[in-house]
């Protein structure tokens, strides 16, 4: 009798009887040889007979489960530990995708294209779509959609209007215009005043704008600027104009907090100081004025003194050019007292100084009005940045008398300061004794002598005497740019065995946290930068 087998449905193999009874051949009169010779080959036979009935199973058993292992394939993808995140964690990890990217054709619409629950997921999350980057892909029925997913959300807007094709797809934006909450514009002057004539509406939820004009603005276009001033009743809270003085685009400066400001005109200055009373950073920029203005008065101007309560970081951007008619530090500083301030910054327009570019200077009176805002604000400052050679017994120490609480210093030297700067810091001078962050930044101008190398028996000697118990100094670091080729042509490098900079690999190693850049390579860590400066052990 046939047995079925209970999992596969299939009928089982018949259970194993002797085909023949040995006991009633026996009885017969047969040998025990032909007994069992019978019995072999009738059990063979049905064994045979078993064979070709279940080769037909077996086939259909392969075949099943075969179909079973390509289902298993398919079905892998919904397996990964991908398919497994809760919702809220793919929406973390979509927000910080969108965040990177920088083309309205990326971001987003990529996830859409990954699967339909990838693309329910995103197009259901309105604030994926908040942040608009215009550049050569898109057209405007695509960032009409883009928009419109956002809902009614603040819009974050990056535009960069090299061409007209940027222009173009801006004004496709405008009706959603009272919805910017911030502006990223990279645009020529023309581009520039075309837009803002293109937007009617009042900018009512814009709080960050920054703008780069790519030129020089001229007349005709600050008129047609000024009278078509979307911003002039924002609620800006940070705002960059660069290269793109104040006058032409005056914003809305009563709920400003950060500001970077271009400008040639002290009077200008002095009206953002008198109506910022929120402002806790401004980066001035003192720009060329334009040709045909003569902004030097005929008489002495004075100005109404301004004690401003909150700022907390004031930074002068210093440009490169040598001109006499950019005055870099505004007399307009000679009125105004900045108590809460904690934190001064002489910039340059270069991130890092060229050995190349001739460093910029100022004139003494400029000098002078910084250190008499200091003495007036009786400020606490704690940060201090030069980036620029300063005379160290007119500016430097009168700054560095009055900042007993600074306790980060970031100063450029040359081989003409660099002496005097060593000495001032020197702790036995009593200088600035709550130090815990000094940074010295050399980068000789056209293969001039570099001051840390020439100068390194005064910097050591600095470095020691706040490298003890009564120090607070935590960080130090050395920043050296300059032509590899000049250095080798000089012999400089390596330096000698007897350099007074192979003691930083001591102090490093004794605790305090040292770096020593050179063309912004650390030569304290093991690499070809160490091998470069050091020579090979």
């Amino acid at each position: 009798m046939d047995t079925p087998c209970a999992k596969s449905q299939f009928d089982a193999i018949h259970p194993y009887f002797p085909s023949v009874n040995p006991i009633e051949l026996l009885r017969s009169g047969f040998s025990s040889f032909n007994i069992a010779q019978v019995s072999i080959a009738n059990d063979i036979t049905c064994l045979e007979h078993e064979l070709r009935l279940i080769e037909p199973l077996l086939l259909k058993i392969r075949d099943r489960r075969d179909r079973i292992l390509q289902d298993i394939a398919c079905y892998k993808s919904l397996r990964t530990p991908i398919r497994r995140l809760p919702r809220e964690v793919l929406l973390q990890i979509f927000a910080h995708l969108s965040s990177q990217s920088s083309d309205i054709c990326d971001g987003p619409w990529i996830l859409g294209q990954v699967c339909s629950t990838w693309r329910m997921i995103s197009m259901s999350y309105p604030s994926l779509w908040t942040k608009i980057c215009i550049s050569s892909c898109g057209s405007s029925a695509l960032l009409h959609e883009y928009s419109s997913l956002s809902h009614h959300l603040p819009i974050q807007l990056v535009v960069d209007c090299d061409s007209r094709y940027g222009l173009d797809r801006l004004h496709g934006l405008s009706p959603y215009s009272q919805r910017w909450s911030s502006l990223d514009l990279n645009a020529s002057p023309e581009h520039v005043s075309e837009l803002l004539s293109s937007i009617s509406l009042p900018l009512s939820r814009l709080t960050t704008v920054k703008i780069d004009v790519c030129g020089e603005y001229e007349p005709p276009h600050h008129h047609r600027i000024a009278d078509s001033n979307p911003f002039s009743s924002s609620p800006i809270t940070e705002a960059t104009l660069h290269r793109l003085p104040y006058s032409y685009l005056p914003i809305n400066v009563r709920m400003l907090q950060r500001f970077r400001v271009c400008s040639y005109d002290p009077t200008e200055i002095h009206s953002i100081f008198s109506n910022t009373q929120h402002l806790i950073e401004i980066a001035i920029t003192m720009c060329l004025p334009l040709r045909h203005l003569n902004i030097v008065p005929p008489w002495p101007i004075t100005y109404s003194p301004v004690v401003h309560t909150s700022l907390r970081q004031l930074s002068f951007v210093l440009t490169w050019e040598k001109n006499p008619r950019i005055t870099k530090i505004p007399q307009t500083m000679n009125y105004i007292t900045l108590p809460a301030l904690n934190e001064l910054r002489l910039l340059t327009t270069q991130k890092q100084p060229s050995p190349e570019i001739f460093p910029t200077t100022m004139h003494s009176i400029e000098y002078s009005r910084i250190v008499n805002l200091l003495h007036r604000s009786r400020c606490h400052l704690t940060d201090l940045t030069i980036s620029i050679p300063v005379p160290v017994d007119s500016f430097l120490n009168p700054v560095l008398r009055q900042c007993p609480a600074l306790e980060k210093l970031d100063i450029f030297v040359d081989a003409s300061t660099a002496s005097g700067v060593f000495r001032v810091l020197n702790l036995t001078k009593g200088k600035v004794p709550n130090l815990k962050k000094l940074r010295v930044a050399d980068a000789p101008y056209r293969g001039g002598g570099s001051a840390l190398l020439l100068q390194g028996d005064a910097f050591l000697e600095m470095v020691q005497s706040r490298f003890g118990a009564n120090s607070h100094l935590e960080t130090l670091q050395l920043s050296l740019t300059l032509k590899m080729t000049w250095l080798q042509h000089k012999k400089l490098i390596p330096i000698a065995r007897d350099s007074p900079l192979r003691d930083l690999v001591k102090m490093k190693e004794e605790g305090l946290n040292v770096e020593l850049l050179f063309n912004l390579r650390d030569c304290l860590v093991a690499g070809e930068a160490s091998t470069a400066f050091f020579g090979s052990s």
